[in-house]
């Protein structure tokens, strides 16, 4: 029978490789995404039934004009078919401030007021349609060639099922991603802009959605519908070259909202596997207590 001094190496020993096992479940685990998100509809509209100029999330609008849109898979609308009637919109929550590269709104605020700055602008809808080009500068996100903002969920705790994107101006180039991390190193490219015939379709119509910086009756909603809810997580805007129907246009956002439900917390898969290697370990040290 093992002495007390040898008995105890030995526990020590099962501890340790326990511990071993549990570093490289967390760092397998937490290195792989637990879902690859897409987009299963997408929506872009324009003049607005509701809500008034002063509106914050929660809130519902409703879009009377607009087209479902097709995309690939590499998020390109391929394709836009005019909505038959009015769609309406439960916006639940707006985003928040996270980071961004590039410049935005420049002349406006300095780099050390950006954060509560963006937070401010999309606060509440009070530019879809509502003001002037000459007086909307403080109420909207102004991008500039290359520049990026991220934004966060308020909660990591929320179930994320959709998400409408307000855009003040012209239909305009931009890519929308899904990110995993704050900085974006792992992501899902959900929308990127236009082809030739999608954009032509839309600029064709009388919906409303045009080219021409002006106000009103120029803004629109995007609408995207995932494949699945996910919980927490980070969405990055950018302004890009892709074709969004007006090259020289630049990117402005007003709202940026929410279709969402809270939902219990589900264990990272990390997590469940930091279990399963802790019960199945749990013999080894009964022995090892026994011994």
């Amino acid at each position: 029978m093992p002495t007390l001094s040898t008995a105890f190496p030995l526990r020590q020993r099962g501890i340790r490789a326990l511990t071993i096992v549990a570093a490289i479940t967390l760092m397998f685990g937490a290195a792989s995404p637990a879902w690859a998100l897409s987009i299963s509809q997408a929506y872009i509209l324009s003049d607005w039934t509701s809500p008034t100029s002063a509106t914050a999330a929660p809130f519902t609008v409703n879009g009377t004009a607009g087209f479902q849109l097709t995309l690939n898979s590499s998020g390109v609308a391929t394709s836009a078919t005019a909505l038959g009637g009015p769609l309406t919109i439960q916006t639940t929550d707006r985003l928040y401030y996270q980071s961004h590269t590039g410049t935005i709104d420049p002349n406006e605020v300095s780099s050390s007021q950006l954060a509560s700055r963006v937070n401010s602008e999309i606060a509440k809808l009070d530019d879809a349609g509502f003001v002037n080009e000459s007086s909307d500068a403080a109420l909207n996100i102004d991008f500039r060639d290359s520049s990026s903002v991220t934004l966060r969920t308020s909660t990591q705790d929320v179930s994320v099922t959709g998400l409408v994107f307000f855009e003040d101006a012209g239909l305009d180039p931009f890519s929308l991603r899904y990110c995993y991390d704050t900085s974006c190193t792992q992501s899902d490219l959900l929308f990127n802009g236009f082809n030739s015939s999608a954009s032509a379709t839309i600029l064709a119509s009388s919906s409303g959605l045009e080219t021409d910086d002006y106000a009103p009756e120029i803004d629109q909603a995007y609408w995207f519908i995932f494949d699945q809810a996910v919980t927490g997580g980070y969405f990055r805007i950018a302004e890009t070259t892709n074709f969004g129907g007006y090259q020289s246009e630049l990117l402005e956002i007003d709202f940026i909202g929410l279709t969402s439900t809270p939902s219990a917390q589900v264990p990272e898969p990390s997590a469940l596997l930091l279990v399963a290697a802790g019960l199945m370990g749990l013999p080894f040290l009964r022995k090892l207590q026994k011994s």
